[in-house]
């Protein structure tokens, strides 16, 4: 490809390179979550909206960098780090080489608004376009302005004269209730050359972008405003305080599009989602259900309170019951999972099977109306169609080295209180009687009653763990 080729349309630059003090934390503040996702996250794919050429982040932490690096290079994003924090204009002007062949419009946004939704990025992108802007940004009015920039209009023909900080503000500048939301589109070869001209005479002494406007004015070009309806959903988040107010944002938005889709809730404010969770209609939620990130609810679904699901897809009319904890499985169509149970990673549960009270599966295929009913642990199995598996039976799965595998076939009875050493096989219609220990291989039909005498070896020799490649 030739490097020289001039590029239009859109781009993007995310600020992301604020040290977030307030926020008291090790974790750079812009990979702080809402709604299981990193702030920087939302912004990132709010800015997708408008299908950019290039999103550009700028960073002063390792770990933004390394974030962007595993989870959004695929959207064409690459990392500028910010080695000094001499303010806004300096962060974007750092991304300036980034944009050598650009000749389109430079959107730029702040990597700590997470409530930034891609619709008012495309609105926003397309009054610029359609004004004919040189130079566009976010307004917005505000009850309680303290603190933000004011947004300074000629009083006679409403046109912006300037965007000024709050502590540079005077007292009449501070009455103003509109404000800047941080939010920037400009021509990209007049945004650099605005950039070079602003200065640090300020009480931050810092270089401020919010001065594109008042310079960009001075000579002559087309500066706009956009008027947000939202300024709520602008925010950004500098406190442990104010990205609480942003989760109950998001998760009020997240429960009315819910219920607006037949989604019945109990408690909704009890109900916690992660930003990507899916749910069909005539599904009914329970209180103080928490949906971690990857799951999908087909319809007709119910999970009765105190539930918390990650990484699951539940098939229509299965039934999850209180206080089961979901992560990394599959239950199907009319399964019966819980009350008190819980499904580990690469759990499948077949149609109609149940899994019952205090019963833990791990990494096990459990078959069409198969039904373990209580105090069971059952890992690393596959299992068939319309077995029974009785009370305190245990897969006894890890030999201390490694972990082995058991294949239970259909129509198979288990008797409480067995204890399966794999690796074994259990064949067709067999059944093991209570308290039975199987440690061999049961053929198709047969009834084993297993009693293990007491064996003492004084020259034993335990398995070796085999260590994993990190570990060598």
């Amino acid at each position: 490809m030739n490097s020289n080729v001039v590029k239009q349309g859109q781009s993007v630059i995310v600020l992301a390179a604020g040290k977030g003090t307030r926020m008291k934390s090790k974790t750079p503040k812009v990979l702080h979550k809402v709604a299981g996702r990193e702030m920087l996250g939302h912004v990132i794919h709010a800015g997708l909206a408008v299908s950019p050429e290039k999103t550009v982040v700028v960073y002063s932490h390792a770990e933004v960098q390394e974030y962007v690096t595993n989870n959004h290079s695929h959207h064409n994003s690459v990392c500028v780090e910010q080695k000094e924090q001499l303010g806004t204009a300096h962060a974007v002007l750092a991304c300036e080489d980034e944009f050598t062949n650009f000749d389109g419009d430079i959107l730029i946004l702040c990597g700590d608004v997470p409530l930034l939704t891609g619709e008012v990025v495309e609105r926003f992108v397309t009054s610029h376009k359609s004004q004919n802007n040189d130079v566009t940004f976010v307004s917005a009015f505000v009850d309680d302005p303290t603190g933000l920039g004011r947004v300074v209009r000629d009083e006679e023909t409403d046109e912006v004269r300037a965007i000024v900080e709050h502590k540079d503000a005077n007292d009449m500048e501070r009455q103003i209730d509109e404000i800047n939301t941080g939010i920037y589109i400009a021509k990209s070869k007049v945004l650099f050359d605005l950039l070079r001209k602003i200065g640090d005479n300020n009480s931050q002494g810092e270089f401020y972008i919010t001065d594109i406007v008042a310079i960009g004015l001075k000579e002559g070009l087309n500066v706009g405003t956009f008027t947000a309806e939202n300024a709520e959903a602008l925010g950004g988040v500098n406190s442990r305080q104010q990205l609480s107010y942003a989760e109950d944002l998001y998760q009020n938005a997240l429960r009315d599009y819910y219920m607006d889709h037949g989604v019945t809730m109990i408690d909704p404010q009890s109900v916690f989602f992660s930003y990507d969770t899916k749910i069909g209609a005539d599904c009914e939620l329970g209180p103080n259900v928490q949906f971690g990130k990857g799951v999908r609810l087909e319809n007709s679904v119910y999970v009765e309170g105190n539930c918390y699901i990650e990484d699951t897809y539940i098939n229509d009319t299965a039934q999850v019951l209180s206080f089961s904890h979901l992560v990394g499985a599959e239950i199907g169509h009319k399964a019966t999972v819980g009350p008190f149970a819980r499904l580990r990673k690469d759990s499948d549960i077949g149609d109609c099977a149940k899994v019952g009270s205090f019963v833990e599966v791990k990494k096990s295929k459990i078959g069409y109306k198969t039904s373990a009913g209580h105090l069971s642990y059952i890992g690393d199995a596959v299992i068939g169609n319309e077995v029974n598996i009785g009370a305190g039976t245990v897969f006894a799965n890890y030999d201390g080295a490694a972990k082995h595998t058991t294949t239970v076939d259909d129509n198979v009875f288990i008797g409480s209180n067995t204890t399966i050493v794999s690796p074994v096989k259990i064949g067709k219609g067999a059944t093991t009687a209570a308290n039975s220990i199987i440690t061999k291989d049961v053929l198709a039909g047969t009834l084993v009653v297993s009693k293990v005498n007491r064996l003492d070896r004084e020259d034993y020799i335990r398995p070796a763990k085999q260590k994993r490649e990190s570990e060598i």
